[in-house]
């Protein structure tokens, strides 16, 4: 943290990612992505008129740069935010929508840069992101998940290389998309009944900028042709014989960027074959497997070698007759559906499931994979991979990866830190909320009645019933679950969001925190966040000034949250204090660790503005260390001093004013402003140390003509000179 502050990069021991806390995150967050622009436009049903304030309200309290426009028939809506699923469901529940768009800006803005960065250094442009995707789905390179500096525009000496890249094989653009997100270089489209060639594999090796690589075929038939690439590349290539591309995702969590190819491939290895899986499908002849005769069009369950698991001529009856022979012991299972399934199919069947092997958490995912219907990925905690447990020491947890803390969800944040910028357990501590919502103050369901639509409530309840139906002419789904208090009862709706029905159950007593929603006489909570009530646990997402982050696919608010609190109780309490204790005492600041706690999870806002305080004190601190660092580096450089000699000094001003003359058509002459400032940069050129000066003055105060000066200065000494312009219009006009 010290050399954080005093604007010094540590020295890496190893190899893995260098994306320590950065203080310019602390408050500014200047980091952040723009997210998602949804836009469409929604028409009311029938005669009920839509609420226009109260649907801006609801957009702004979930997204930024909110425009709804129109009135009670018709609106044209636009948000940014993280989650444009939201934002959809939402007007899914009030009415009809058309001319729907969804646009990645943080892919449009990297586009926008690295077109300019190319135009200025004259460059070949490089591909957009979507050509990038494209590109990568048929064996070419795109984002590389490695550890090291990348190589710029493709020139560079081989030592710019990163060290390690990974591809990985898989069919489905569901599962390809899942692999991006892990940050492989490169996605080999192949899988059943379509195997990628050699060559196809050694040209996706080939196009790869890394200095070793890492493949992952996840098909047993495509393992052979992959190490047949390893054997013919001019680079080192290892192979992880994953089987499927839920063992290629188990695999990607165990990489460690520290160690080599080879180092890698035993524990990686090793993490694949620590899940079980099941693939569903249907048979397409009469065949016997294992002594167990297939009819045709039977479905049958498979595992990882083709060996027969379960089959049945009905669905639902062979994927539950697997999940019972399956090894027991695990408690997440994840369901990618492909070919012939769809999401609702999908949700019951997960619902099915969790009835049938009750206490398990179950994830559906969009795999697309062919051929098979169904791919099952329980998560086992009876064949865990030998990493090494996470350290026992709070300071030294600071610093271990994600994926090996021993936090909950651990692999899912190391994932999503992909994107987000985390490495380790530190990363996360600094991964401050964007916003905070006071959900503090406890109402009773019969006091609603009075209250405003659009309001935000809390209220502790119980849960009646639970149950899912078809929005009014759409195909989308809403889960609605009847809550009731000692005075009163009420519904919270949430839009497309099946998995709340598998987290609530009859009886249950939760805290529900959200906006109040009137239809007619009855009132509603949509798309309420809530958490249930048990024994003694701290309640995170309700009923108390709950903070609200930047997320990414895959990970939820309620997941963040969670893993933030258990890293504040295992490490941040014992951060360590770097500020002396004088220092803190003059400015009023509290302790780091202190100040983690309350930036995360305030008792009240005035400790989180103190909080906030002493951690924007932090990264002015660390500018201000950084600027005096450079500045001190600057005075042991030497520099050939320019000597502007009188006449020299006099024949330059003049020529400065007769050009101002020229340009505004009557007599000008240097302000005593101006003259003081030519004064200090003459006296600075003359010194043997390079000058660093800032010229600050307001619009139309002559500062282009001091500047002019300067550059006039070092020509007539033999030096060239630069004017730059912060937009092209201003270079137009100088």
């Amino acid at each position: 943290a010290l050399l954080h502050l005093a604007g010094q990069t540590p020295v890496a021991v190893s190899r893995r990612p260098t994306t320590g806390p950065k203080p310019s995150t602390l408050v500014a967050r200047a980091d952040e992505g723009f997210g998602y622009e949804t836009m469409f436009l929604l028409q009311a049903i029938g005669r009920q008129a839509l609420d226009v304030d109260a649907i801006r309200d609801h957009l702004e309290s979930i997204g930024e740069s909110v425009l709804v426009a129109g009135d009670g028939r018709a609106l044209k809506v636009h948000v940014h935010n993280e989650r444009p699923d939201l934002v959809i469901g939402h007007g899914l529940g009030l009415g009809t929508l058309s001319r729907i768009s969804v646009e990645n800006l943080d892919n449009q803005a990297k586009d926008v840069r690295e077109t300019r960065a190319a135009e200025f250094t004259g460059a070949a442009p490089p591909p957009t992101t979507e050509q990038s995707i494209a590109r990568s789905s048929d064996g070419a390179a795109g984002a590389t998940l490695a550890a090291g500096a990348t190589g710029g525009n493709g020139s560079g000496p081989a030592a710019d290389l990163p060290d390690l890249a990974v591809i990985a094989v898989t069919a489905g653009d569901g599962l390809a998309a899942i692999f991006r997100d892990f940050g492989v270089a490169s996605v080999v489209q192949g899988g059943q009944s379509a195997n990628p060639s050699t060559g196809e594999l050694l040209e996706a090796v080939g196009a790869v900028r890394a200095k070793e690589v890492l493949l992952l075929p996840n098909n047993p038939n495509v393992v052979l042709a992959a190490r047949q690439v390893a054997s013919m590349t001019d680079r080192p290539v290892q192979v992880v014989p994953t089987r499927n591309a839920a063992e290629g995702f188990a695999a990607l969590l165990a990489l460690d960027p520290g160690l080599d190819a080879a180092d890698n491939v035993g524990p990686m290895t090793e993490a694949g074959r620590s899940i079980q899986t099941v693939v569903v499908t249907e048979a397409v002849r009469d065949a016997t497997i294992g002594g167990k005769k297939v009819k045709r069009g039977q479905t049958i369950a498979l595992d990882p070698d083709d060996g027969l698991i379960a089959v049945d001529k009905d669905r639902e009856k062979a994927v539950l007759a697997a999940m019972t022979r399956l090894t027991p012991g695990y408690e997440l299972v994840t369901l990618f559906y492909g070919d012939g399934a769809d999401l609702a199919e999908t949700e019951a069947m997960a619902k099915r499931i969790g009835s049938v092997v009750p206490g398990i958490e179950i994830e559906v995912r969009h795999g697309g994979q062919p051929y098979y219907r169904y791919l099952k990925a329980p998560r086992t905690t009876s064949r865990k991979p030998t990493i090494p447990p996470p350290p026992t020491d709070p300071v030294e947890l600071l610093a271990t990866p994600l994926a090996r803390s021993g936090l909950t969800a651990g692999g899912l944040l190391r994932r999503a830190g992909i994107r987000l910028g985390w490495y380790d357990v530190r990363d996360l501590l600094f991964h401050l909320p964007r916003r905070y919502d006071d959900l503090r103050e406890l109402s009773r369901l019969g006091d609603l009645v009075w209250a405003e639509e659009g309001t935000v409530v809390s209220a502790r309840v119980r849960v009646e019933s639970v149950r899912v139906e078809a929005s009014f002419r759409r195909r989308i789904q809403r889960t609605i679950a009847r809550l009731s208090d000692a005075t009163g009862e009420i519904e919270a709706t949430w839009f497309g969001r099946r998995f709340i029905e598998r987290r609530l159950r009859s009886g249950q007593q939760i805290v529900v925190s959200g906006r109040l929603k009137r239809f007619g006489r009855s009132l509603t909570i949509d798309n309420p966040e809530f958490q249930a009530i048990e024994g003694d646990g701290e309640v995170l997402h309700a009923g108390r000034i709950v903070p609200v982050y930047r997320l990414t696919a895959g990970l939820t608010a309620s997941r963040l949250r969670t893993a933030m609190r258990e890293a504040l109780d295992r490490a941040g309490h014992a951060y360590p204090e770097y500020l002396p204790e004088d220092l803190r005492g003059a400015a009023t600041l509290p302790g780091i660790a202190e100040s983690l706690e309350s930036a995360h999870y305030p008792a009240t806002f005035e400790r989180r503005d103190a909080a906030l305080r002493r951690l924007a004190f932090d990264e002015l601190l660390a500018l201000q260390l950084g600027m005096v660092g450079r500045r001190r580096a600057r005075g042991r450089h030497s520099a050939r001093p320019v000597v502007v000699e009188d006449d020299v000094d006099r024949t330059i001003r003049d020529a400065v004013v007769d050009a101002l003359r020229a340009k505004v058509g009557s007599a000008v002459d240097l302000t005593a402003d101006q003259d003081s400032a030519i004064a200090a940069i003459r006296a600075d050129l003359g010194q043997a140390t390079p000058m660093l000066r800032l010229l600050q003055g307001d619009v139309g105060s002559g500062k282009t003509a001091v500047a002019a000066y300067a550059l006039a200065a070092a020509a007539r000494a033999g030096f060239q000179g630069a004017l730059l312009a912060p937009t092209d219009l201003l270079a137009r006009q100088h």
